[in-house]
């Protein structure tokens, strides 16, 4: 465990982050590459919100959100299949029966794709 911009930050195993809330950020991920990128969060408790910034350049890819750990839980968020651009998303996490979400950002098949996002819990 270590201390990350005055915010607790775990890393749990490769696939889940722990980010203790209303005050964690979770780590920003770039790729190059063309592949699909899955990451659970555990956000610990109901009632908080979530944001995610993302930036989908030239080449467009696909950002999903689901509940749980996973792609099986309740898709809460997705950009609907291939987009280029930024936006800023909050979400209210409210996902029965679970701690985490989880993040799957789909890679373009051309190989110059790259994209980024960061996650952080705010205030409700």
């Amino acid at each position: 465990m270590l201390l990350l911009n005055n915010c607790t930050y775990k890393d749990i195993e490769a696939s889940i982050e722990d980010i203790t809330c209303p005050d964690g950020f979770g780590t920003p991920f770039k790729s190059g590459g063309k592949e699909v990128f899955t990451k659970s969060y555990r956000l610990g408790k109901q009632g908080v919100n979530f944001s995610i910034l993302y930036r989908m350049f030239d080449v467009p890819d696909e950002l999903n959100v689901y509940c749980g750990q996973g792609t099986d839980g309740d898709l809460i968020y997705t950009t609907g299949g291939f987009v280029s651009g930024e936006w800023i998303i909050t979400l209210p996490f409210d996902c029965y029966d679970t701690e985490f979400i989880t993040l799957e950002l789909i890679g373009n098949p051309n190989a110059e794709t790259i994209w980024y996002y960061e996650l952080r819990c705010v205030d409700p």
